[in-house]
Formats: C-alpha cells, sequence, structure tokens
C-alpha cells in the first residue's frame, strides 16, 4: 500500500504504510529506503537522512545510496553527497541522472570540483543515449543543465526549449529548465521558469536548496 500512495504523491499515507511495516519488521532495508524518499519528498531532510543512514546500514543498495546521497546534497553536505554517489555508482553505472548529481556535488565542493567537468561529459553522453529512445522531458531538462555547466550555451537552451514544449506544466521539468536558465546567467529566464514552477506546485523550499537558484529564489 504504501507503493501505491507514493506514487499518486499521497506521501503522509505512504509514510503510515512504510512505518507499519518497520514495526513488523524493524530490519526492513527497503522500508527505510521507501520511507527516506517520502520524507525526502516532504523536504524533511534531517529525518530522511536518519532513516536512508539505517537503510544503508542494512543493506547498502543502489537506490539507498543513491537516496542518501541526495538528502545530503540537499543539506549542503556536499563532500559527503559526493562520495555516496560514486558508491552508488559503483553499483550501476547507467543512470545519467546519478552522474550529473554527482557532478552537481563537485562542483559545490572546491577540493572535488576539478573532477566536474567529466562527470557531466558522462551525464551528457548517457542522457543522449536516453533521448534518442523517445521524447521525454526530464532528459531534455537535464541534458540543458549539463551542457550549461560545460559552458555549451546554444545546446543547453535548445534543450531546455524542447524541455518546456514536451512538458510545459510538468513542475520538476520546469523547475529543472529554471535552474538550467540560472546556470547559463539568463536570471529574467530563471525567475519566469521558477515562478512557474513554484505556481505549478513545486516547493520553495526545495528550490531555495538548488545552488543556482538559491539568490532566484529568495
Amino acid at each position: 500500500m504504501g507503493n501505491f500512495y507514493y506514487t499518486l504523491s499521497r506521501y503522509p499515507e505512504a509514510e503510515v504504510q512504510y512505518r507499519r511495516v518497520l514495526e513488523l519488521a524493524p530490519d526492513n532495508a527497503p522500508a527505510y529506503t521507501n520511507l527516506g524518499t517520502v520524507l525526502t519528498n516532504e523536504n524533511r531532510y534531517a529525518e530522511a537522512r536518519t532513516v536512508l543512514e539505517k537503510a544503508v546500514a542494512l543493506n547498502p543498495t543502489y537506490a539507498a545510496y543513491n537516496n542518501l546521497a541526495s538528502v545530503y546534497y540537499m543539506e549542503g553536505r556536499y563532500p559527503d553527497s559526493a562520495a555516496i554517489y560514486e558508491k552508488a555508482l559503483r553499483l550501476n553505472s547507467s543512470d545519467y541522472m546519478v552522474w550529473g548529481n554527482l557532478g552537481a556535488a563537485y562542483v559545490m565542493a572546491p577540493a572535488l570540483a576539478h573532477q566536474a567537468k567529466t562527470t557531466f561529459e558522462k551525464a551528457a553522453s548517457l542522457a543522449e543515449q536516453k533521448a534518442r529512445e523517445a521524447p521525454d522531458a526530464t532528459v531534455q531538462s537535464e541534458l540543458g543543465c549539463y551542457y550549461a555547466r560545460l559552458r555549451m550555451s546554444d545546446k543547453a537552451r535548445t534543450r531546455l526549449e524542447s524541455a518546456v514544449a514536451l512538458a510545459p506544466e510538468d513542475r520538476t521539468v520546469v523547475l529543472t529548465v529554471a535552474e538550467g536558465y540560472a546556470l547559463l546567467g539568463d536570471r529574467a529566464a530563471a525567475k519566469a521558469q521558477l515562478r512557474k514552477a513554484l505556481a505549478l506546485g513545486s516547493s520553495l523550499e526545495y528550490a531555495m536548496r538548488i545552488p543556482a537558484l538559491k539568490e532566484i529564489a529568495q
């Protein structure tokens, strides 16, 4: 039932179900991972961190590592985030988004920033493969961010525009597009897309934890 409620974005109800599972099976690592994901989606990062660290301690899976790394990133613990993303990629290196997230963590950790370029190049390469499979707004929006970070502004704008055309009412896509324009230094476009994302239901708290959007979102 927890997974059913999660797919409907009914996070409080999903949380109740996952906690019931953990009452019956306190060492159920997947339930901790799922609960941590729910708490992350509710911007309850400290709680999510505790739960996901428990999941990793019980069973260090790709999903548990990936979700924990995301929480560390949102908390501003960029070196820790990078280290955990690296562990996730040792288990599964095929997900373009995890490579991109690792690159973003590298950028924010001065001692690791020199590794960011090759990481974004890897993310872009994998995302391009995904983009050839079928039109996908999420892929296009992420590619826009990767190319912006790689200082390929024309390619970045093309991908960002494609993302908005494919999914103009998808708040997650629109928020990523806002980030992409912010990375390009196009403050006006970033603000416009951020306002749209917030109107569609994106969380302002979440947006302010994205480094490229932090100043714009204030």
